[in-house]
């Protein structure tokens, strides 16, 4: 009976809620990051944001290796909405969920009255390093979808728009193609 309880009370605390949000190309991620870096997560650390009962975000200290444009210092705080505090969970689907230790390359918005650090459009602003099991180059695995930019969708059905679930490209490419979409944003900024 008292783990029948336990469960129940444990599943009513769990909370997770959605959010509405655009598909983005990598231009106009570009355009609108206040920076793009590729690092490190160092460490992470969940609360409430503004005291306890209200909403549970995860504090991502990131160690910055590169940026591609702006600068946050060597290290930042990259906080999104979800977490654990004591046996409350909270989940929102389509928010990037981060492991200490994992190299990332990051499209960052800032804003907000408290100056808050977020990956852009969710986990669309997210690119996971990883070495390719064969070879032991650097690719990039990513979840954002290739097509349906400009769509409106809900954070839940994001990881339904995929193509093909993943893509994996070298880490290479993916920074120089970055590169170019940075030098692009800067022109069209510079005619205006």
């Amino acid at each position: 009976m008292k783990k029948s309880i336990l469960l129940f009370a444990v599943l009513l605390v769990s909370t997770a809620w959605a959010a509405t949000l655009q598909i983005l190309t990598v231009d106009q991620m570009t355009a609108t990051a206040s920076a793009i870096v590729q690092g490190k997560i160092v460490a992470s650390h969940a609360d409430w944001i503004n005291g306890k009962g209200s909403l549970i975000y995860t504090s991502y200290t990131v160690q910055a290796d590169s940026y591609l444009k702006g600068n946050l210092g060597r290290t930042f705080q990259l906080i999104e909405p979800g977490g654990q505090v004591d046996p409350i969970v909270a989940t929102v689907p389509g928010a990037p969920v981060f492991h200490v230790g994992e190299q990332v390359v990051l499209f960052i918005q800032t804003d907000g009255p408290k100056n808050f650090h977020q990956a852009i459009g969710y986990e669309q602003g997210v690119f996971r390093v990883r070495p390719d099991p064969v070879t032991g180059a650097l690719t990039v695995n990513h979840s954002q979808p290739l097509a349906n930019a400009g769509q409106i969708v809900a954070s839940d059905e994001l990881p339904n728009l995929v193509t093909g679930s993943r893509t994996s490209r070298n880490l290479n490419e993916l920074l120089s193609q970055i590169g170019d979409s940075v030098r692009r944003a800067a022109a069209k900024k510079g005619v205006q």
